[in-house]
């Protein structure tokens, strides 16, 4: 590889890594900011989390220089992303969990599940960091992609 590769690797990782710790870190009130209230102090869990999708998101951001790597099933990707954020969000913050099973139940239910959030959020960008890295260095196909075949007895004369 040329150093201009290496250096879009840097470039493409920082970009990512920076995007996602600042877009994570500030609408979860991880980062401390005036415009998200958090009304639940941040865990040290938070952090570790924060941090660890951080470094995997900018690994993940500088596999897609490599124009061979670009076929990446997303689902994981956007999978892990959402997880991330149910992660280190506040439990008693999130609207969409207190109109599931309110306060308490934010509290007493989601709050130690989200842990548990975390390491899967880890494992499905763990995952899609793998397959990149295979399809990168030729270890696995492509994925197929589904083409639509006409069929002869159907085709007008």
């Amino acid at each position: 590889m040329s150093s201009s590769s290496y250096s879009q690797m840097l470039m493409y990782g920082l970009g990512a890594g920076i995007l996602t710790f600042l877009a994570l870190g500030i609408s979860t009130t991880v980062i401390p900011n005036p415009i998200f209230p958090r009304e639940e102090p941040v865990r040290i869990v938070d952090y570790g989390i924060l941090a660890t999708i951080t470094v995997l998101a900018t690994a993940l951001g500088a596999t897609y220089a490599i124009p061979r790597s670009c076929p990446l099933d997303k689902r994981s990707m956007f999978s892990g992303g959402v997880l991330s954020f149910l992660a280190i969000s506040c439990p008693v913050c999130n609207a969409a969990v207190v109109a599931l099973i309110g306060t308490g139940g934010a509290l007493a239910w989601f709050a130690p599940v989200q842990p548990i959030l975390g390491l899967a959020a880890i494992g499905l960008l763990s995952f899609a960091l793998v397959m990149q890295v295979r399809q990168i260095r030729g270890d696995s196909p492509a994925p197929a992609r589904a083409t639509v075949q006409s069929n002869p007895d159907t085709t007008s004369r």
